[in-house]
């Protein structure tokens, strides 16, 4: 009888079509041989099956999986987008590679030659980051639109109207796309990572990562420049359960509009999180106080940006809003300047030559770079360099914090703003619509 069910099963066969390649990835012949081995038959319309895949029920598995592959990154039809949509495809793809997630651990066990050695891996690595956008000059970008009206996400989520006040969670230098990020985080988020429970993220946790365009001034430093866009997660795992428990939407431009075509553009965003779903499909790695990283809870799995923190410092920077971020790419440092909420209040409304009031607060934390291990095409904030804090009116204070713990070199006191005070106290707010 089994004999007979399983020869029975044979007859259904779900369609596999082959459509003509079209449009197929140009890429030099080194790349496109690995890209053949490991990843085309998915993830092209030249899928070739193994005898093995052809028997059900593995046959109906890999035609879903090879449906879903197609719809999510095709090489046979990639030249039909953008050059910055293909960048933005292959960096993904180089991402998910190097995390292990592709191709699938399953299908490599089955078919041991798709595997990505570690040498074939930097090669797709070197082009794919040819690939990465250029940065524009400029002066300093104009505020963005606050839109009085702001369509719903395709979902239905609206966009927390609050955002710009959450707290600091990280900072990304996004040179695949040209982008600078920071992730802020809501009341909820932000009580997760001080107690570290992050994995689950508790229900209610929102995070906003803002984009903004990078732009170089002419002492080559790279300043965020005009507004790209803001996307959420907002865990519920009721709500979200179809989406893995969390809530996706991106709006783009200065005017807001909702990103995708319909509803389903979630399943791209979960799509792009599930390698790191060990991590609660969360990529971004928190930067903490000293405190939290003197203490690191045993038994939480999500990994905090320790190398990045912060300890023995007067203030709490975790406390203050991000106003704006630049990179020195000579050094390979990366820096943020918070302010408290006077501070970050005037600089985002701030009048040409108004100096910043009394009670203002400002704070530059600046690290070394070190790569995103998880995602290509990303650097985030590594080793401490220095922490910077000038507070305002009626005198000037400079302070300068170096080292690991953070120790005080340097402070003064002045009646006028000048030298490195003044240079923090110029630096525009990055708009935030």
């Amino acid at each position: 009888m089994a004999l007979l069910g399983g020869l029975a099963i044979q007859v259904v066969r779900p369609s596999l079509t082959h459509p003509a390649v079209t449009a197929d990835l140009e890429a030099p012949a080194e790349v496109k041989q690995i890209l053949k081995k490991s990843c085309y038959d998915c993830h092209s319309n030249e899928t070739r099956l193994a005898w093995f895949d052809e028997v059900a029920p593995a046959y109906w598995i890999v035609v879903r999986d090879v449906n879903e592959a197609r719809q999510h990154l095709n090489f046979s039809e990639i030249a039909k987008l953008s050059r910055n949509e293909q960048s933005a495809k292959l960096f993904e793809a180089v991402s998910q590679v190097q995390l292990g997630a592709m191709p699938l651990p399953g299908y490599v066990r089955l078919h041991p030659g798709a595997n990505v050695s570690s040498g074939e891996l930097q090669v797709l690595r070197n082009y794919v980051g040819s690939l990465a956008a250029p940065v524009a000059s400029g002066s300093d970008p104009a505020p963005a639109a606050n839109p009085s009206e702001v369509e719903p996400a395709l979902n239905g989520i609206t966009i927390p109207r609050d955002y710009r006040n959450w707290k600091p969670v990280s900072s990304t230098d996004r040179f695949d796309n040209g982008t600078m990020r920071a992730i802020l985080g809501n009341e909820i988020a932000m009580q997760a990572i001080a107690e570290n429970r992050m994995n689950p993220w508790p229900d209610g946790t929102a995070f906003a990562k803002v984009a903004w365009w990078q732009r170089r001034d002419e002492q080559r430093i790279v300043h965020a420049g005009a507004f790209a866009q803001v996307e959420f997660m907002i865990r519920d795992r009721r709500k979200f359960a179809s989406t893995k428990g969390w809530g996706w939407a991106r709006w783009r431009g200065s005017e807001l509009m909702p990103y995708g075509h319909d509803a389903s553009f979630s399943n791209e965003c979960v799509a792009c999180h599930t390698p790191v779903r060990e991590n609660d499909y969360v990529f971004t790695m928190p930067i903490v106080a000293g405190a939290n990283r003197s203490q690191p809870n045993p038994h939480a799995r999500t990994q905090l940006n320790r190398e990045a923190s912060l300890e023995g410092l007067p203030v709490d920077v975790f406390a203050q809003k991000v106003i704006t971020s630049w990179i020195d790419p000579r050094n390979g440092t990366m820096s943020t300047l918070y302010g408290n909420d006077i501070a970050a209040e005037h600089a985002r409304n701030r009048v040409a030559g108004q100096p910043y009031p009394e009670g203002s607060a400002l704070t530059a934390v600046t690290w070394k770079q070190q790569e995103d291990a998880r995602w290509f095409g990303g650097r985030i904030p590594g080793a401490v360099v220095s922490v910077e804090i000038v507070t305002a009116a009626p005198t000037y204070s400079y302070r300068e914090f170096e080292g690991s713990p953070l120790k005080l070199v340097h402070s003064g006191t002045q009646p006028t703003a000048d030298g490195r005070a003044a240079y923090l106290l110029a630096q525009a707010a990055s708009p935030m619509p």
